[in-house]
């Protein structure tokens, strides 16, 4: 019996050792599989990433061109804002200078019939005739005088 339990037991240690070594091929296999599978997924992340970035630039450049003709559109109507601006300031600028010459003028006209209007207060005061077909008019001999750019003039009075 001795030899039973012998041999019962070479073939069961022969058969753990079967097993053991199945076991460590099949951890073997399995780590193969796993680093095999790890691979894979690094490759496809790779491969999605690039796809990723491919679709992101494809979809820039469509709005990039499709907004193209807007920003192109709306540069042209900010630079026909800023003509319709700076015709709007030339315009507003002639009608200011305009107005000033205006204003000048009337000032001018305003001024010229302020000594006008003076001279005809002055000549009220005045006896105008003619000497010898030549105008002249009567003056105070003690009146005095006073000298404005080389001329001599005399207050004129009609007392």
């Amino acid at each position: 019996m001795d030899r039973t339990m012998e041999g019962t037991l070479d073939q069961v240690t022969a058969i753990f050792g079967r097993l053991e070594k199945l076991i460590i091929d099949h951890q073997r296999q399995l780590q193969a599989s796993q680093e095999a599978l790890h691979a894979a997924r690094e490759r496809e992340e790779a491969q999605f990433k690039q796809a990723m970035v491919a679709m992101f630039h494809e979809h820039q450049q469509r709005m990039e061109a499709a907004l193209r003709p807007a920003i192109v559109r709306a540069w042209q109507i900010v630079a026909a804002v800023a003509g319709v601006l700076v015709l709007l300031l030339a315009g507003g600028m002639l009608l200011l200078k305009q107005t000033n010459d205006r204003l000048n003028a009337a000032q001018a006209r305003a001024d010229a019939a302020e000594v006008k209007a003076e001279v005809m207060e002055a000549s009220r005061h005045v006896e105008i005739t003619s000497c010898g077909g030549r105008p002249c008019i009567r003056l105070d001999k003690d009146a005095s005088t006073w000298k404005s750019k080389g001329s001599e003039y005399i207050l004129v009075d009609g007392k």
